[in-house]
């Protein structure tokens, strides 16, 4: 039961966004507005999929007795936020060759995509602390965050999309990874061990 509650329950919310945007999109917008947007949407789940996959990692690692948790969770942050960030900067010089692959139909794509990757950014920070919180047998914090993500971002997608289509759900997906990101760092970082892996940080000066 108790890991039913905490590891499935909390599993669905975190990936709920994922599935239920699109279908948002889908029943409120044009054929050709819903096209753009799920081509965007694909591009960003596919991206989304390394920061989920560094978080898997950590969690299994984290079982070896040798491991530092905290040492891990710095290198795992740095390695999905560096990911995100990359897929981000790659998705903006891509624009171009996006637009000659799907032709001049598909320019809004080029719009959508953009504000779908910078979510990527703040969701890498999101999946690898919810990793750690998992790995520390936080249960409040391992419901909390994919509940805050999955009632942010399917709340206002259901509130916007409706007036202000796709750019709706792009909004709603920064927004609630956003916010998702900010209540992991507040719930499973003490300040004590934000300190150490801030002082573990690569110094730029």
């Amino acid at each position: 039961m108790r890991y039913t509650v905490v590891s499935y329950a909390s599993q669905l919310a975190y990936l709920a966004p994922q599935f239920v945007v699109p279908v948002i999109v889908l029943t409120n917008v044009s054929p050709s507005q819903n096209a753009n947007f799920f081509i965007a949407w694909t591009f960003t789940m596919l991206m989304w999929v390394l920061p989920f996959t560094i978080s898997r990692v950590l969690l299994t690692e984290s079982g070896h007795d040798d491991v530092s948790l905290v040492d891990e969770t710095r290198r795992a942050v740095l390695f999905a936020v560096g990911l995100a960030t990359a897929a981000l900067l790659a998705g903006l010089a891509a624009r171009p060759l996006i637009l000659w692959m799907f032709g001049p139909l598909y320019e809004d794509t080029l719009h959508y995509l953009p504000l779908l990757l910078a979510g990527g950014v703040p969701a890498a920070v999101t999946t690898v602390l919810l990793g750690f919180a998992r790995a520390r047998d936080d249960t409040p914090a391992s419901v909390a965050i994919p509940l805050v993500l999955a009632v942010t971002t399917v709340g206002i997608a259901l509130a916007t999309v409706p007036d202000h289509g796709a750019d709706g759900a792009t909004w709603a997906w920064f927004i609630g990874n956003s916010a998702a990101a900010l209540v992991a760092v507040a719930l499973v970082v003490p300040r004590r061990t934000a300190g150490r892996i801030l002082r573990r940080l690569p110094r730029t000066t």
